[in-house]
């Protein structure tokens, strides 16, 4: 296991910062989807690649009784907290994005 982030902060501390971060995020979208659909966290990686660290989430997203893996990713530009909620949001724009736009019945 690495002990060092790119940054020279330790990496168990950061790691366990981390991963709530996106847990929230998920939450958040689940909320503002009127609990169409649920996100559960399966975890949190920081990756080199080439020359940027990119954090990348995975996710169990349920809607319609239908479970799908869902990934997402974001390049660390500052700081770590910030990107591992980018990459929750990427994992679940494309499930979460039509359940917010779509029209209400009401309307």
């Amino acid at each position: 296991m690495r002990r060092r982030w790119c940054a020279g902060r330790r990496a168990p501390r950061v790691l366990a910062a981390i991963s709530g971060w996106p847990r929230w995020t998920l939450a958040a979208l689940a909320q503002v989807a009127g609990g169409t659909c649920a996100f559960e966290l399966i975890g949190v990686k920081p990756v080199r690649a080439f020359d940027a660290t990119v954090i990348m989430v995975a996710a169990f997203a349920t809607r319609d009784g239908v479970v799908t893996r869902i990934v997402g990713a974001a390049v660390v530009d500052g700081d770590p907290l910030i990107a591992t909620a980018r990459a929750a949001c990427h994992a679940a724009n494309r499930l979460a994005i039509p359940l917010v736009e779509a029209p209400s019945a009401d309307a």
